[in-house]
């Protein structure tokens, strides 16, 4: 379509999936190493048919299309974890769906293949718009896949301190549910991936830290397994993670078992290092500090209640 702007991700992804640095895709594309700055950083609108210009460029194999298009960094991870659940399971997240109001779609329960794609997916002939440039049945394919993405990452990311209010409604809509039926919808729903309901059920397990270990070291293990799937960079997911399992740690503290306690805060202080880049200053680290004396004393995991107070 003539005039269509995509997302300025698809550049960036791109590079990603080819492990290419600008200089490698500019040589490789012909495009300008500055121009591909500009797209990326949304300097510059991209134009579909400036990035169709790229892919065509590629001269992309079946071989190509498929193994670039399985490295794209996905802005939803989870959603290739669906496949697996039981027709038991499926069963209980429909009507688990229905008692919070919300339909869980086929595509939660079982991302997309990424490998070979059914004939009808494929697009047929030339694409209609302004150059059809890109004519290769791969090189389209991967095109498309490139383009949703991109749009994907438009959609997700920047985290804002104004999610929490949806992180609150989640809670609300999430707590009634025993922890087996709650870890289900977390795996099978979108919706509940969500970084500021990870804060949430992370300040309610240091809440309960003193008074019930047990049902708080439970939360955070939730806290923690929403962390692994929420959307965007993999180095926020790390300090998301970092987070959620510091105060796994100091539920396991606060249960005795201070053996896995200590193993869990050198995991919590490594993915908090780790993820420094993707945090836009929303995480209270003060969790951290007192992890190294926290494996001593079982009592320390109340401590942090009220080091959260101000996220609330």
């Amino acid at each position: 379509m003539t005039g269509e702007i995509v997302s300025p991700w698809c550049v960036k992804l791109l590079r990603s999936a080819g492990e290419w640095s600008r200089e490698d895709l500019s040589e490789a594309t012909g495009a300008p190493v500055d121009a591909l700055a500009e797209y990326e950083e949304g300097r510059r609108p991209l134009p579909r048919e400036s990035l169709e210009e790229m892919i065509a460029t590629l001269h992309l194999t079946e071989e190509d299309a498929l193994s670039l298009g399985a490295s794209i960094p996905r802005a939803r991870p989870w959603r290739q974890l669906g496949s697996g659940l039981s027709d038991e399971e499926r069963s209980v997240i429909g009507r688990l769906t229905a008692q919070v109001g919300r339909e869980v779609e086929n595509e939660l329960l079982a991302r997309a293949v990424f490998g070979r794609p059914g004939a009808d997916l494929l697009p047929a002939g030339v694409p209609p718009g302004i150059s059809g440039i890109v004519r290769s049945v791969w090189g389209r394919y991967f095109l498309e896949m490139l383009i949703r993405e991109g749009e994907e990452w438009e959609e997700v990311w920047h985290p804002r301190p104004e999610d929490r209010i949806e992180g609150a409604e989640l809670w609300g809509r999430l707590e009634r549910f025993p922890i087996r039926e709650r870890n289900l919808l977390v795996d099978a729903t979108q919706e509940f991936a969500h970084w500021a309901l990870c804060e949430r059920i992370c300040m309610q397990s240091a809440d309960l830290a003193r008074e019930d270990a047990r049902q708080a070291s439970g939360l955070a293990d939730l806290a923690v397994r929403i962390a692994s799937r929420v959307p965007g960079e993999d180095s926020w997911r790390s300090r998301l993670k970092g987070f959620a399992l510091a105060h796994l740690g100091h539920a396991r503290a606060a249960l005795g078992d201070l053996a896995a306690a200590a193993e869990v805060f050198r995991e919590a202080r490594q993915l908090w290092a780790e993820g420094a880049s993707g945090d836009p200053g929303l995480l209270d680290g003060s969790c951290l500090p007192s992890c190294e004396a926290c494996p001593q004393d079982p009592a320390a995991g109340e401590g942090n209640s009220g080091a959260l107070e101000n996220a609330r």
